[in-house]
């Protein structure tokens, strides 16, 4: 067992634990989702590595500082959230699956959009703390989004954050572990 992920076990060296139910990247994703909504650059360098790969589900790809760039620049978010999360870990790896919606508008437009993607996150620890390596965004249908909602999960059924209105100063809320959204 890993020090890392208490209640999971490793079958050989290159075997992958079973799914965890807490693991520190499930706090980091939500502190993430925060920062992308209240635009907290400092608290999204912490947790994105200096060499992030992110893939955008139209197929777009950035880098950390491109990806900071596209969102002081092209996007506002009024909600970010998850559904069905999976997460495993390997040792100073870890790597979470599941639905995300987003929701707000482009800029400096304003234009609205409303975007389900089922994402997968591969986070890696340097040091004492854990940032977000590769994110990999792939587009799905709204029903998926509300399917994975009802289905019965291994790590929780709806974890998000919103914010009423995303000129106010209100501290966005976590939702967890079935807590209706």
């Amino acid at each position: 067992m890993c020090g890392t992920c208490s209640g999971s076990r490793v079958v050989s060296m290159f075997a992958l634990h079973e799914v965890v139910m807490q693991h520190p990247v499930l706090e980091l994703e939500l502190r993430r989702c925060a920062a992308l909504m209240t635009k907290d650059f400092v608290e999204l360098d912490l947790l994105t590595s200096p060499r992030l790969v992110y893939v955008h589900a139209p197929g777009v790809i950035h880098g950390r500082e491109q990806l900071t760039q596209f969102l002081r620049n092209e996007v506002q978010f009024s909600a970010v959230q998850r559904r069905d999360l999976q997460i495993r870990a390997l040792g100073e790896m870890a790597w979470i699956t599941g639905f995300l919606r987003y929701e707000g508008w482009r800029l400096p437009a304003r234009q609205t959009f409303e975007a389900f993607s089922y994402v997968t996150q591969i986070w890696v620890q340097v040091g004492q703390h854990w940032q977000l390596e590769v994110c990999q965004s792939t587009k799905v249908e709204e029903t998926m989004w509300k399917t994975a909602a009802g289905a019965p999960l291994a790590v929780g059924s709806s974890i998000g954050i919103a914010i009423p209105d995303a000129d106010t100063s209100v501290v966005p809320s976590f939702g967890y572990f079935g807590a209706a959204q």
